[in-house]
């Protein structure tokens, strides 16, 4: 995923989005790639100006259970969006 918005190829990158999981990065101790994901994903919306679903992935951001422990990244991910 990484690498096919690094390259700007982003027809990939939505094919690859796809593939994953949401259910399994939701998984406790899952919680740094759900953020490593859904950091992605909001490159990916930004760039298809899609503002629904950019506010959704930083919903998914901010409601991870370590971004929720520590204040300074649940202000991050708020003042984001």
């Amino acid at each position: 995923m990484r690498l096919t918005l690094g390259k700007q190829d982003y027809i990939r990158a939505a094919i690859v989005a796809g593939k994953i999981n949401r259910k399994a990065i939701a998984e406790e101790g899952m919680e740094q790639e759900k953020i490593k994901f859904f950091t992605l994903m909001t490159e990916y919306h930004r760039h298809e100006k899609d503002a629904f679903e950019l506010a959704k992935d930083y919903h998914s951001i901010y409601s991870t259970s370590s971004v929720q422990a520590d204040e300074n990244q649940w202000r991050d991910a708020l003042q984001s969006s």
